[in-house]
């Protein structure tokens, strides 16, 4: 922990940053409602997703009431050794209560998700309660657990983070460039799980932080 919360709140901007890429209508429903593109009146978006908050510093445990779902997240978030997994957790939440968040904001249900839809209608308030983590995770089942978390996985091998088509303006700009200290670039950088040589060359190289 650190004296200001802004570096883990510069971490949730990489839920929509995901999000742009999987599943655009979700983007453009947060887009569309954040406080920055409608005090801009369009013309900035700067990607904070505050909703996940409480969820991404808990690894989920402020907002899962079940002992056994908390202990099978974080062994599934663990399992990575990276915090950056747990966006992607967020990601394949949204995307799982899509309908479910669709129906509650009385939002037509589309054929094809590419088509663009306005959303400046919608009460912007209603929108961060609906996807806020507590609303999102209440009466969680088991088999939706399992299906977020399989979805997680999915997502995480075909969009990694750091190959994102727009990382010019997000991943590489907030982190690779202006914020490499960040824990997702060194000690929780994302490697692959099955190169044991990647493991093995970052625990060397941090291994002084654990002595």
């Amino acid at each position: 922990l650190i004296t200001d919360i802004n570096l883990s709140i510069n971490h949730l901007r990489l839920i929509p940053t995901i999000l742009q890429i999987v599943d655009n209508q979700l983007f453009e429903l947060i887009k569309q409602t954040s406080n920055s593109f409608i005090q801009s009146q369009g013309l900035n978006y700067d990607y904070k997703f505050y909703q996940a908050l409480s969820s991404i510093l808990t690894i989920y445990s402020h907002d899962l009431i079940n002992l056994s779902q908390i202990l099978t997240l974080w062994d599934f978030s663990l399992s990575y050794n990276s915090v950056l997994i747990n966006m992607y957790i967020y990601v394949a939440t949204l995307i799982t209560f899509k309908s479910k968040i669709w129906q509650t904001l009385n939002i037509p249900q589309e054929e094809n998700d590419d088509i663009s839809i306005d959303f400046s209608n919608i009460d912007p308030d209603i929108v961060h309660s609906t996807i806020s983590s507590s609303n999102l995770f209440d009466g969680l089942t088991d088999s939706q657990l399992v299906t977020i978390l399989n979805k997680s996985k999915e997502l995480l091998e075909m969009f990694p983070i750091d190959e994102l088509t727009n990382n010019e303006t997000t991943w590489n700009k907030w982190f690779q460039q202006y914020n490499v200290d960040s824990v997702l670039c060194n000690t929780s950088k994302l490697v692959d799980n099955g190169n044991d040589n990647l493991k093995l060359e970052k625990f060397n190289q941090y291994r002084y932080l654990i002595s």
